[in-house]
């Protein structure tokens, strides 16, 4: 168990910065878009194909479910501060998405209102 709050918050902004970059940013936005096309509904390719890229590419703009898997990814390949991925996922999805909801839809709102 990770001890040392200043690391932890430390894991905490990598994973956040991780998921913002894959969700919202301007340079994985041709691999997001690359998912979520009209062309996935007119795809002729099996059925079950089509489901898991919507699935894919509805992953990669929601910033709680990439959060989970940045989160769990970061736990095994880089630091656990939990020693457990399964709750290190968990960390950094309510993370995620608690800076996500608190800062980038806020600014949304008010540069939309003004």
């Amino acid at each position: 168990m990770l001890t040392d709050p200043v690391i932890l918050f430390q894991w905490l902004l990598a994973v956040f910065g991780v998921t913002i970059i894959i969700t919202i940013s301007k340079i994985f936005l041709p691999i997001r878009a690359a998912f979520l096309t009209q062309e996935i509904y007119e795809d002729p390719s099996p059925h079950f194909f089509r489901k898991i890229r919507k699935w894919i590419g509805e992953l990669l703009h929601c910033a709680m479910c990439m959060g989970f898997w940045v989160g769990m990814g970061a736990g095994h390949f880089w630091l656990s501060p939990t020693q457990n991925i399964f709750i290190d996922g968990i960390l950094g999805s309510a993370f995620s998405w608690l800076l996500y909801t608190n800062l980038w839809t806020k600014n949304i709102v008010q540069n939309e209102g003004g």
